[in-house]
């Protein structure tokens, strides 16, 4: 096995652990997607990302493994563990994305079914602060 030692070794550890962190997130957001998603089902963009990341740190194993053994293992290491990093946060925020269409379109669609008025006396504060705010978040995020 590949002997990274010093510095290299803490940074590719603390890589590892950022990258294995934000992973984690995005799987839940992916998964809440598919909860309330009324077609139960996921997006295929957000999948092939992890899939894309899943492949770089294959050639993180290979390397590491000595299976493709590289000329700077630890710098090639580092890059693919970074390119890995560029998938997953892509893979976050397509889904964030899709997630906050899904949401604003079923609150829509549950809404459809009650006056203004009904609205207005159920929640107060539907036209005047939430409603407002989903749109602001979708702005933040489309924009």
């Amino acid at each position: 096995m590949l002997a990274i030692s010093g510095e290299n070794q803490i940074d590719i550890e603390k890589q590892l652990r950022r990258l294995t962190e934000l992973y984690l997130v995005v799987k839940e957001l992916i998964i809440y997607f598919e909860e309330v998603n009324p077609e139960q089902k996921s997006d295929i963009q957000p999948i092939n990302e992890l899939r894309n990341a899943f492949d770089h740190m294959m050639r993180v194993s290979a390397a590491v493994l000595e299976i493709e053994p590289q000329a700077d293992a630890q710098q090639y290491i580092l890059t693919n563990i970074d390119k890995a990093f560029g998938h997953v946060y892509r893979a976050g925020y397509d889904t964030v994305d899709y997630l906050s269409l899904t949401l604003k379109a079923v609150i829509s669609e549950d809404l459809n079914a009650f006056s203004v008025d009904a609205i207005s006396k159920a929640l107060p504060e539907y036209y005047t602060t939430i409603k407002p705010d989903i749109e602001q978040i979708n702005q933040e995020i489309t924009g």
